[in-house]
């Protein structure tokens, strides 16, 4: 019964929360809206627009917002700040109410709702990590192509035109987010600024200084950016190196955090009257809870040591 309840209540929160997300969501459909129900719905759609604008303004004004925000945006992704804080504190309150129901304990609820808060971060986190990695990995060729462009006698917003045009997502969609500013009035060096901000990755960050400082003193712009990217290429080589080194290890780490997860599985197929006393309510709860904890230490603790930065 604790856990048919459990069940039911995270159903129940789940269709609360896609309920809200659609609503704090409807500022990217406005536009699709108006157009397709015109007349007196419009002013409906313009008051839950004005709600949820008005709700992502007052968070962005908030450092934590706007921290939250900028990760998003290095991220990629289509949430707002205060969907993606609503989805975190919908995975708390799912995890709290879980949490208590199975464990018969408040503070199984507790330690079930800080999982769920930092589930969602954990993702944004991989994500972010994944779109830098696929940027930095293609920043040389986009190097390449400014080079050539730049030696054929054309300009730098040629060459970011090219860059825009060629270059596959997540590289392609961001200059051309840098010839939108360009176009809307701000200067190369502003534009490409905030695209190093957006992305955060410290190659781009080394490309941009050297065009503001191009633009400055003069130069060859052609030759620096070619040395640049000989020197990102050779750093992204050995970073794949060190990725291949150290995936014995890396794998290693994984296979023993997994591995008292399946051995506990097993028993419990195998055994279930064995594991029983670890899921009682009460002092038991805190060996089964404190493996947890000491097995997600290792992992972390054993891929800082696989991690080397170049």
């Amino acid at each position: 019964m604790a856990a048919i309840a459990a069940i039911l209540s995270a159903l129940a929160i789940l269709f609360a929360a896609l309920g809200l997300y659609r609503w704090l969501g409807w500022t990217r459909v406005v536009d699709e809206r108006m157009e397709e129900t015109l007349g007196a719905s419009t002013a409906t759609v313009d008051e839950a627009a004005s709600r949820s604008t008005r709700l992502n303004e007052r968070l962005g004004r908030l450092g934590f917002g706007r921290r939250v925000e900028e990760q998003l945006i290095a991220a990629d992704s289509k949430q707002t700040v205060s969907e993606y804080l609503t989805g975190r504190l919908v995975m708390a309150i799912a995890g709290l109410l879980v949490g208590a129901l199975l464990t018969r304990a408040w503070w199984g609820g507790v330690i079930v709702a800080i999982g769920g808060w930092m589930v969602p971060a954990f993702m944004l986190q991989r994500r972010r990590a994944s779109r830098l990695r696929s940027f930095d990995n293609t920043l040389p060729n986009v190097l390449d192509l400014l080079v050539g462009s730049l030696r054929a006698g054309q300009g730098l917003f040629s060459g970011l035109s090219v860059v825009a045009q060629e270059m596959p997502a997540p590289v392609g969609p961001d200059f051309e987010r840098v010839l939108q500013e360009i176009a809307l009035g701000y200067s190369s060096n502003e534009a490409l600024a905030h695209l190093s901000q957006r992305v955060g990755s410290r190659d781009l960050e080394l490309v941009v200084t050297a065009i503001q400082i191009q633009s400055e003193v003069g130069g060859n712009l052609a030759e620096v950016l070619a040395s640049i990217s000989d020197t990102i290429r050779d750093r992204v080589q050995l970073q794949a190196q060190i990725r291949a080194i150290t995936a014995s290890q890396r794998m290693t780490g994984l296979m023993l955090s997994l591995l008292p997860l399946a051995l506990a599985i097993i028993l419990s197929v195998i055994n279930p009257g064995y594991m029983a006393p670890l899921f009682q309510p009460g002092w038991p709860m805190m060996i089964l809870i404190g493996a947890i904890v000491l097995v997600a230490v290792g992992n972390l603790i054993m891929n800082r040591v696989t991690r080397l930065d170049v």
